[in-house]
């Protein structure tokens, strides 16, 4: 059985070392340190303490996660000799340790390995007594070391992600010492942190050897830390909470003031609305967003941004007295469709080009409709959607599984067919000829994806959009609601496009599998029976 004994140096001092650590490391012949660079380690030789340190490993590697896991094998290949190895680490061996960490964690996974822990007077200790901090009160412990500590605009590798915390732990509403501040390097990341959140003129107090006979305590403003007192190993920074009023308002903070304004003591509008009254807002201000976006002004769009978020906090907080889902279920149920879908990010799946990840989102979706007991590729095409949106929506799902035109000579000749057939509805018998171009809409043709490709976009558009203005216009003078009139092309379309898949179901064919000219002569027999 090998045996391991993690003992802590404390955090400066000989004279703070506990007698039951002292007597350990006297006691043993086999005593390996992290780091000799410690104050109380001076005095060792006087003691009769004798030890080998892991100092060199910290200049053969380039990254700490390295020189961690050559110490934890130092470790274990000393424990491997026959007799308990006492590792000492400084400060607290259980907080912010990391190769005790891996140590105990092997210790779990590995029947022969036995690591037992003393405990012993850490940095915190002399923190909450130099700042007489009550840790009842409310008070933060995080390393400044963390890898998953980054700005929040900074994402996190794929591989990170199961880890992956940010600035969350993040929290200016409650006091945070912040451990490991130990070279200027990572006093400087932390400070690109901290002053997302706080401002520059915060105070904040750097402590250093603290109960060694350097101890050192300054308090200056955020913006200095990287330049102000000297950073060593044995720095620690505090950070003070901000007031409510000069702290920067997270999620957190939205969710409480949503909460309040629905209390008996908040405001007597919020606590009368229900979810159908926030119907029309949710919709107001999705395009109020939309018209912020196309004006490109900034300072308008975070705010309507705002408005958005608004009226889900308000629909979550609704839900939450309701006893039906809360703010929690929405965030959860959106990171799982995240990570759902994007298999090729979170998973083993393959997507290098947008049309192949469009191809995966299909196959994922298909199974999630099934999953709900939804059959039709259309079945979660929102009806409320504005039937124009709700019209491109339903041909980009009908074209994924391959029922679409091969460029746009078949909706151009589709145009030129609905409108001789409205022609000959009202009494107009004038035919139009169909150019050449237009003849073989169902096979590919080079020449129209040349046109396609190397047409003006902004006279394109211009011109679709007066296609679209002036079939509105003709709406109005046959007494047509223009939106009823898609409305109902649309449920026509649906109702056509599931009778085809049915039949297709029936003979054991799949719509993505066929040709589109076999597409279309399913499509016909079934639209002649409408």
């Amino acid at each position: 059985m090998r045996q391991i004994l993690i003992v802590g140096l404390g955090p400066g001092a000989f004279n703070l070392l506990s007698l039951q650590t002292l007597e350990a490391l006297r006691q043993s012949r086999s005593v390996l340190l992290r780091t000799a660079k410690h104050p109380a380690v001076d005095e060792f030789t006087e003691h009769g303490i004798h030890y080998h340190s892991c100092d060199d490993l910290y200049e053969q590697h380039i990254t700490f996660e390295q020189v961690y896991q050559a110490i934890v094998q130092r470790v274990l290949e000393a424990a491997a000799a026959g007799e308990e190895v006492v590792y000492a680490v400084p400060g607290d061996p259980c907080a912010a340790e990391r190769t005790v960490q891996m140590l105990q964690q092997l210790a779990r996974e590995q029947d022969d390995l036995q690591v037992r822990t003393l405990p012993a007077l850490g940095a915190l200790n002399l923190i909450q007594q130099r700042l007489a901090l009550d840790p009842g009160e409310g008070v933060l412990i995080a390393d400044a070391r963390d890898p998953f500590l980054r700005p929040s605009f900074e994402a996190p590798a794929p591989e990170e992600h199961a880890a992956y915390h940010g600035a969350q732990q993040l929290n200016t509403g409650v006091a945070t010492i912040w451990m490991q501040v130990d070279t200027a390097l990572v006093a400087s990341d932390l400070k690109l942190v901290l002053l997302e959140y706080y401002p520059p003129e915060h105070p904040v107090v750097v402590l250093t050897a603290l109960g060694a006979p350097g101890e050192e305590i300054t308090t200056i403003p955020l913006e200095e830390l990287d330049r102000g007192p000297a950073i060593t190993h044995l720095t620690s920074l505090y950070v003070p909470a901000l007031c409510w009023n000069n702290r920067r308002h997270t999620i957190t903070d939205l969710r409480a003031i949503m909460a309040l304004l629905r209390s008996e003591r908040g405001c007597p509008w919020d606590r009368e609305q229900h979810m159908p009254d926030l119907r029309r807002t949710v919709i107001e201000e999705a395009y109020e967003t939309v018209d912020a976006i196309e004006r490109n002004d900034p300072l308008a769009l975070a705010e309507e941004l705002g408005d958005v978020l608004l009226n889900i906090l308000f629909l979550a907080q609704l839900g939450a007295e309701e006893g039906t889902f809360d703010f929690d279920d929405v965030v959860q149920t959106l990171a799982d469709k995240l990570i759902r879908r994007h298999t090729h990010v979170f998973g083993d799946a393959e997507a290098d080009t947008a049309g192949a990840v469009l191809k995966n989102w299909e196959g994922i979706k298909a199974g999630e409709r099934a999953a709900k007991g939804e059959h039709h590729i259309f079945d979660d095409v929102p009806q409320a959607l504005p039937a124009l949106t709700r019209a491109q929506k339903l041909q980009k799902r009908a074209a994924r599984v391959g029922f679409d035109w091969h460029d746009f000579r078949g909706p151009l000749l589709k145009i030129h067919e609905e409108l001789e057939e409205l022609s000959q509805e009202i009494g107009v018998t004038e035919s139009w000829e169909r150019p050449p171009l237009l003849r073989d809409p169902l096979i590919p043709n080079p020449e129209a994806q040349y046109i396609a490709a190397n047409a003006a976009r902004a006279r394109t558009t211009h011109e679709v959009g007066d296609l679209f203005f002036a079939a509105v216009n003709l709406c109005r003078f046959l007494h047509l609601d223009a939106e009823e009139v898609l409305r109902e092309a649309n449920a026509r379309f649906i109702r056509r496009f599931q009778r085809v898949e049915s039949a297709l179901h029936t003979r054991g064919q799949r719509m993505e599998e066929l040709p589109l000219e076999e597409l279309d002569q399913v499509w016909l027999a079934i639209k002649g029976d409408d």
